[in-house]
């Protein structure tokens, strides 16, 4: 439906309309589709939205795909806690302690959050 709502529209979704969409997919888990707007979102003039990429890396930590995740985390400009809070909970949620431990540089303690530390250290999913 996403695809060809825009082509028969011809409309651009701008950044707002990316983070929503990624969110739905988050939620129902539907990585193809998910996956869809990723690739769409690339190629938009919106492509370097950090808010968008940080769904994006939600959606992939909650669909149990921390690496993808990862590789859109490297991306991000300008890393916050939110941006953080998505990495280090994706690793924590697949049990990948080791992943998301070695993922954190030594200037980025400051930005976990204590639920964070607790997700990691008790292997949590």
């Amino acid at each position: 439906m996403f695809p060809a709502m825009f082509k028969q529209e011809g409309l651009q979704p701008d950044h707002y309309v990316f983070a929503c969409l990624v969110k739905a997919c988050a939620i129902l888990g539907a990585i193809k589709q998910g996956n869809q707007v990723h690739a769409s979102f690339i190629v938009s003039p919106v492509s370097d939205d950090d808010v968008v990429k940080s769904s994006l890396l939600n959606m992939y930590a909650k669909c149990g795909l921390p690496d993808i995740g990862h590789v859109v985390f490297d991306s991000i400009s300008s890393k916050n806690t939110i941006s953080w809070t998505a990495l280090i909970s994706g690793y924590a949620q697949s049990g990948r302690k080791i992943g998301c431990y070695s993922a954190i540089p030594e200037n980025a303690y400051e930005e976990l959050t204590f639920l964070d530390s607790i997700d990691i250290w008790a292997g949590t999913k």
